[in-house]
């Protein structure tokens, strides 16, 4: 069933049901709330796909694929205001507090401050799709080279997590399950993908990251390393993209070379904005801008940038004492901040539940996964 894919392992750990049912609240807060960034993750690439199909077939007025593309771009960045005089974009002070794709990047970039920044490349990477998505202006290349570039910062992200949580899971030969957690939702963020390039390798780091296992070993640590590393060259990824964990301990095997060591061919996007959008726009304007105050979408998607409210409301809730999995579950299957109109809320489970591979339109992350897995059933369940 399609719930097995992102549902099944969410709601166990809401429950407190198998294969939670025996695991510490650390363990369960941390699937739900890194399983949740997966979640939406995928549901870029799906309006991403949305788009391009719709582009293909004509559909290129700011109400047919512009308006999936703003989708997408609204997922992945989020809405609330942020001091940008305390955060920079292409900096390593993080917010903490938007709880999106988009933060999730940025804090892996930094995490590994010496590699590409790839939050700063992505709002004008999706600028780059909207532009070249509208009317005459429509050019297929164009686009599919941004979607494959935002491929390209998952992945980056989902590797950058598996090496920093893979060690942190190992803990200097203490084992941590909440690291195991983290390293092993956060790694499925784009797994699917990578397994395009290499199958085997990828299930080999699914061993690793194994959620009911009971230990993490030095080697175990040392082979997500290597074995992330194996996929660089046909995945377009390089070491110096990847950059270096700020926590690596001197001697160890992550300190170890890295090849290819290659280039920084991310994108840069495309800084200009559609017509009539400026860098500062009014509250009242056609234009609102989304967290970022970079990509300017043509459409009002506001409140599908407001999901990631509820993934911020279900943490909140899980940070409380005692752990409040009632509260929170209410909030993953009901909804809370994203309204879809008439009084119904768009939802994390709606999202958790989509099926990505039928009907008119293919997502690579998704169905990469359904084939890394063997079903949509083994995915996340």
């Amino acid at each position: 069933s399609t719930d097995a894919i992102w549902h099944d392992w969410i709601i166990a750990c809401l429950d407190g049901s198998s294969p939670c049912n025996d695991k510490t609240d650390d363990f369960r807060k941390y699937v739900i709330n890194k399983g949740l960034i997966g979640v939406v993750t995928a549901y870029v690439t799906y309006e991403m796909g949305v788009a391009i199909w719709k582009a293909e077939n004509g559909q290129t007025t700011d109400g047919g694929a512009a308006y999936n593309w703003d989708e997408a771009a609204a997922f992945h960045i989020g809405r609330k205001d942020l001091d940008f005089s305390v955060y920079t974009i292409g900096g390593t002070t993080t917010p903490g507090s938007l709880y999106s794709p988009w933060e999730f990047n940025w804090k892996r970039d930094a995490d590994f401050p010496n590699g590409v920044m790839t939050h700063a490349h992505a709002p004008p990477i999706f600028n780059q799709g909207l532009l070249n998505l509208r009317g005459n202006s429509y050019n297929a290349a164009a686009v599919q080279a941004a979607q494959t570039q935002m491929y390209k910062i998952y992945a980056i992200t989902a590797i950058r997590s598996a090496i920093k949580y893979g060690w942190k899971a190992y803990g200097g030969g203490s084992f941590s399950d909440k690291y195991l957690a983290e390293g092993a939702l956060y790694w499925r963020s784009a797994s699917g993908y990578l397994s395009t390039f290499n199958k085997t390798t990828v299930q080999e780091i699914d061993a690793i990251f194994d959620l009911n296992k009971t230990t993490f070993t030095l080697q175990d640590a040392c082979d997500v390393k290597t074995k992330v590393e194996s996929l660089y060259e046909a995945a377009n990824i390089s070491c110096k993209e990847v950059g270096t964990w700020k926590g690596v301990e001197a001697g160890t095997c992550l300190e170890s070379s890295c090849t290819p060591d290659g280039d920084d061919t991310l994108s840069d996007g495309d800084g200009n904005y559609v017509s009539g959008c400026v860098a500062e726009t009014l509250a009242d304007s056609t234009f609102t801008f989304l967290s970022d105050k970079l990509y300017c979408p043509v459409n009002d998607v506001r409140e599908h940038a407001d999901t990631n409210k509820d993934v911020a409301a279900v943490a909140a809730r899980l940070k409380e004492d005692p752990v409040n999995y009632e509260a929170a579950k209410t909030i993953y299957t009901e909804g809370l901040q994203s309204s879809k109109g008439g009084g119904v809320f768009r939802t994390l489970q709606a999202l958790a539940q989509k099926n990505q591979t039928g009907g008119k339109y293919t997502n690579v992350f998704y169905s990469g996964a359904v084939d890394l897995y063997g079903s949509t059933d083994a995915i996340w369940h």
